[in-house]
């Protein structure tokens, strides 16, 4: 990956998140993904596969270890290796961090610190770099690397307030995918232990 000179500032930086934002937040959309985790006490990198679905204010998000599924009122959250499904009244939480805000990208409580073009895999993209605007959130930095043509998300990576980097490959978005309503839904699998936190 190498790096290179700004080479035009007619397209602010601000205006093509907008723009993504608006993209991506204005129909239904299909996300495929590569997830590689790496803690700051661990030498090796974890990956694995997972896709996304967005419709509104609802999203299903799923990987080998976890599904995560809100109807924009509900949130169900299946723990694999555990056996559990934690189910809660769905809140709007900015100080905490999911996939799906790669996506809706919550502007409003990020501030741009860096922005620059790169060449990745023969592709000219921005590399643009964002930190929280108020202490206190889960995140700490936040990159996203952005193909100006679409505008498109090409990759991102995200490093927690414990020093773990999770590093996100989309694969694959496709638009206006047809999203039935029951697939915002969930129905814990049998023999699962299921902790109710709205009783």
């Amino acid at each position: 990956m190498t790096l290179t000179p700004l080479i035009s500032q007619a397209q602010s930086v601000t205006d093509l998140l907008a723009r993504l934002r608006e993209k991506y937040t204005t129909s239904a959309l299909e996300v495929h993904f590569r997830e590689h985790l790496s803690t700051a006490s661990a030498s090796d990198t974890v990956t694995y596969t997972g896709v996304m679905f967005l419709k509104g204010n609802a999203f299903r998000i799923e990987t080998p270890l976890q599904v995560l599924v809100t109807d924009g009122s509900t949130i169900w959250v299946y723990h694999v290796p555990d056996s559990q499904v934690v189910i809660d009244t769905y809140r709007e939480d900015l100080f905490s961090f999911s996939p799906d805000k790669l996506i809706h990208l919550p502007l409003d409580i990020f501030t741009i610190t860096d922005s620059t073009y790169v060449h990745m895999n023969h592709r000219r993209l921005w590399r643009i770099t964002l930190r929280p605007r108020e202490p206190g959130t889960l995140i700490d930095t936040l990159i996203l690397w952005l193909d100006p043509e679409g505008p498109q998300l090409v990759q991102a990576a995200i490093k927690d307030a414990n020093g773990t980097w999770m590093r996100f490959e989309i694969t694959r978005i496709q638009l206006h995918p047809d999203l039935p309503d029951t697939l915002f839904q969930f129905s814990p699998p049998p023999d699962v232990e299921v902790v109710d936190l709205r009783l």
